[in-house]
């Protein structure tokens, strides 16, 4: 779950609680843009994204890449933007644990956990 989206759930049982209607996704939102609800990185740090390759060999790598702008539901890498509705260089929040870390350490842990699934995977063929 998003914390964005986990930050308005815990809310509005809050709200429920109190017989409160207030626009929660509005509080969420300003909250998380400006500061007072901390995202998991900050413009600079690096995010480690683990992905896949098949060329010429199916195998797993990291790609570091410096965070440029964070956002209530996500971040933002590279400076390079091709126009303004570019979001290839976006990745939601959702994604960090699974897909992209912001410890090299953990992303080297889950690369060797991959490739050597890779590996059973090609003995057993």
């Amino acid at each position: 779950m998003e914390m964005r989206d986990r930050l308005i759930e815990l809310m509005k049982e809050w709200g429920r609680a109190n017989n409160d209607s207030f626009p929660f996704e509005s509080v969420a939102d300003h909250l998380i843009a400006d500061g007072i609800i901390a995202p998991p990185c900050k413009v600079g740090d690096t995010a480690w994204f683990v992905l896949e390759d098949d060329f010429p060999v199916h195998k797993w790598y990291l790609s570091p890449e410096p965070v440029t702008e964070v956002c209530s539901r996500g971040f933002f890498v590279s400076g390079y933007v091709n126009d303004e509705n570019d979001m290839s260089n976006y990745t939601p929040w959702t994604q960090v644990g699974d897909e992209v870390f912001f410890s090299e350490e953990a992303a080297k842990a889950v690369l060797r956990e991959r490739n050597i699934v890779l590996e059973r995977i090609g003995r057993d063929e």
